[in-house]
């Protein structure tokens, strides 16, 4: 089949055709490159919500470092009311403090109970100087039952909140006897304390508490009696 274009007319077709492909390729460059481009603007911006963030906690920096010291000072001060140690011994004697504030009845405690230290959490915590210290804060508890007036309840609970170490009344329940106008109390309480270091407790010794004697039954006086006289003297 013979074409009926001339050669002039191949020459344009071809030049338009290069034209074409050119500017497709320049298109497809243009479109990556603006692609590109909207990918660097947005990193950029986010880059520049980063800056400003910095620069405005640089400014809060002193205000921060401030904040922290004052946070840790307070966190030493309130870890000082936690004791390092407590015992059952402690728990007995703190019972008898408060069977000192029961008059009414004697006794006035019927029965008590106690548990067993527990682990009752972890925590981290830096002190002034930067120290990150794990600190572990352990419980150990105890239930009584006891007999009480109404006032001394009263005194019994102000007592139990103004604890110097860390004293918790967990619960508390009564019935009244109308007989002999007391209150039958069962109340469950529990001290927090906190081991440092692996510090270990010294001995506490227990107040009034007898260290014993060489004879506990006392002195024993036996009268002396005389041998009575043979019956072969008494015969005359």
């Amino acid at each position: 089949m013979k074409s009926n274009l001339s050669k002039r007319d191949l020459n344009l077709i071809l030049i338009a055709l290069s034209i074409v492909l050119v500017a497709v390729v320049i298109f497809m460059y243009y479109l990556a490159y603006t692609s590109e481009a909207d990918e660097l603007d947005l990193a950029s911006d986010a880059l520049r919500l980063q800056i400003n963030d910095l620069r405005h906690h640089e400014a809060m920096l002193p205000l921060y470092v401030d904040t922290l010291t004052e946070t840790a000072a307070f966190v030493e001060q309130e870890l000082t009311v936690y004791r390092s140690w407590i015992e059952t011994s402690d728990l007995i004697m703190y019972a008898v403090n408060l069977e000192g504030k029961l008059t009414a009845v004697a006794p006035a405690i019927s029965s008590v109970a106690f548990t067993e230290p527990t682990l009752i959490h972890s925590a981290y915590f830096t002190d002034t100087d930067g120290v990150y210290t794990n600190i572990d804060f352990y419980s150990i508890g105890m239930s009584l039952n006891a007999r009480m007036s109404y006032e001394e309840m009263k005194a019994v609970i102000a007592e139990i909140c103004s604890a110097d170490d860390r004293t918790l009344l967990e619960t508390m329940s009564l019935t009244y006897d109308t007989e002999k106008g007391l209150l039958n109390v069962t109340l469950t309480l529990k001290k927090v304390f906190l081991p440092l270091n692996g510090t270990n407790p010294a001995y506490i010794p227990i107040p009034s508490g007898p260290l014993g004697t060489q004879n506990p039954f006392g002195v024993v006086n036996t009268p002396i009696v005389a041998a009575p006289e043979s019956v072969d003297e008494g015969i005359e």
